[in-house]
């Protein structure tokens, strides 16, 4: 395979199959039977030898620290498209040993390595931040990538903001097969099926996707906008409290609970919430267009009684 293409991703990975060979050799002492042993006793050592060499290439390259950061570099340098894994995880070790200007470095070098990648991730907070425009833009300029989950995800987020929900639904099925696990294709999942009004699976998918991620701003409002759609306002408000436990990005929960309060005539409630909200949740990527929204409410309340 090697020799056939030295990209492959078996070659690159010699020094993890190496030890693979030791359990090779012992199983095959194992299976040999007794009365046979005598005959190889003079040749346990030299395939003690043999098998203690075998997993030499594992030892020098995974245990000495300065010859797995060379290690590592190569596999980035064979093959960059498939080794963004690789490229992170070095990043991060160098993050890890405070050395900035390795840092720096690779950060430079990370949009002109991977520029689908920075593509893909503007595309989501897009998705995220319901800008269907700028997520179909971000779609047409990203190389296609069938076995890539957030390229479906994508996609399905395009079907989804022109209405066709049931392609949508394709995508994110396409998604869930190659990851099933992912906390944001299970969200997004949730979406689509609200589009279908079909809310009890809704449900099913953004309960799923909190346990798996239940610190995802994203993820915990998803939930609260649920349960704002229906009806259930001490529901959306505990999640709305929750989102605000999360930091910075989680303050859109006091627009959550701003809603909530109207909803349920508090109005001196509201008032906090969206002065909380104006203080605190730039953050968020739907602020202007909500703060707008909160405002003509409050205008309007403005002669209105409290109950």
């Amino acid at each position: 395979m090697f020799v056939v293409d030295p990209q492959l991703s078996m070659p690159r990975d010699w020094d993890l199959m190496s030890p693979s060979f030791l359990a090779l050799t012992v199983l095959t002492l194992i299976l040999i039977p007794t009365n046979k042993l005598k005959s190889i006793s003079g040749r346990v050592l030299p395939v003690a030898a043999m098998a203690a060499l075998l997993v030499l290439p594992y030892i020098v390259t995974n245990l000495v620290e300065a010859s797995s950061v060379k290690y590592i570099k190569y596999i980035i340098d064979l093959d960059k498209d498939k080794s963004i894994s690789s490229f992170v995880v070095l990043r991060t070790y160098y993050e890890d040993h405070g050395d900035q200007r390795a840092v720096d470095s690779l950060n430079y070098l990370y949009p002109k390595y991977y520029p689908d990648a920075v593509k893909l991730r503007g595309a989501l907070e897009a998705l995220q931040a319901w800008d269907g425009e700028a997520v179909r833009s971000y779609l047409e300029s990203i190389k296609p990538n069938k076995f890539l989950p957030a390229y479906h995800n994508l996609k399905g987020g395009v079907y989804y903001f022109s209405g066709e929900y049931n392609k949508a639904l394709d995508e994110s099925n396409k998604a869930l097969q190659l990851e099933p696990n992912n906390s944001l294709t299970l969200c997004d999942r949730g979406i689509i099926f609200s589009g279908l009004k079909k809310l009890d699976s809704a449900r099913y998918w953004f309960e799923a996707s909190y346990k798996l991620s239940s610190s995802n701003p994203f993820v915990v409002s998803s939930l609260a906008w649920l349960y704002y759609q229906a009806q259930d306002y001490d529901s959306s408000a505990y999640f709305a409290r929750h989102l605000l436990t999360l930091g910075p990005e989680g303050a859109t929960g006091n627009y959550w609970l701003a809603k909530i309060a109207v909803r349920k005539l508090k109005f001196g409630d509201f008032s906090r919430y969206f002065e909380a909200y104006k203080k605190d949740g730039q953050s968020d990527q739907s602020y202007q267009s909500r703060i707008e929204e909160l405002q003509k409410v409050a205008d309007a309340l403005k002669n209105t009684p409290e109950k």
